[in-house]
């Protein structure tokens, strides 16, 4: 995952992507949102940030070239939950979004990820994964996948 918002042309290392394709094919990669992120929310988010972007006549950096190794941009949220504190105060957003809708999902995102995510402790994870069970045969699921004998 990227953690700069960098964008260069056919480059895997940068958060935005222009892969080397023409006509219809050609298309700009968001490498940045997370499989958690609302596919809904994210699309919205691009077309407001385009939208800011065309309307106040924003010119954007050079390219990326190479790998980037700038190290963390203390402007790029690092976590789900560093994200939603940005989503819910983000005045830019919130001009395209309504604020009300950004801070309600951002309190159902909150309130539906696990407390464990929260922890670094991988033994809690163990914990739990030991006691998930297959839905058709209740057979567990993670001894299963680690070989043992159930």
């Amino acid at each position: 995952m990227p953690t700069t918002r960098d964008w260069g042309h056919n480059n895997r290392a940068v958060a935005f992507r222009v892969p080397a394709a023409h006509g219809s094919g050609r298309r700009v990669e968001n490498r940045v949102a997370g499989a958690d992120a609302s596919p809904h929310l994210v699309v919205a988010a691009i077309l407001a940030s385009v939208l800011h972007g065309l309307t106040h006549h924003l010119k954007p950096t050079a390219p990326a070239v190479g790998r980037v190794l700038a190290g963390p941009d203390p402007d790029l949220p690092n976590g789900l939950l560093a994200a939603l504190e940005r989503l819910e105060h983000s005045s830019l957003l919130s001009s395209y979004i309504p604020t009300k809708f950004l801070q309600l999902f951002a309190e159902l995102k909150r309130k539906n990820t696990p407390r464990l995510s929260m922890s670094s402790s991988s033994a809690n994870w163990i914990f739990i994964c030991d006691r998930l069970q297959c839905y058709r045969c209740n057979v567990p699921v993670i001894p299963m996948v680690r070989g043992r004998n159930v």
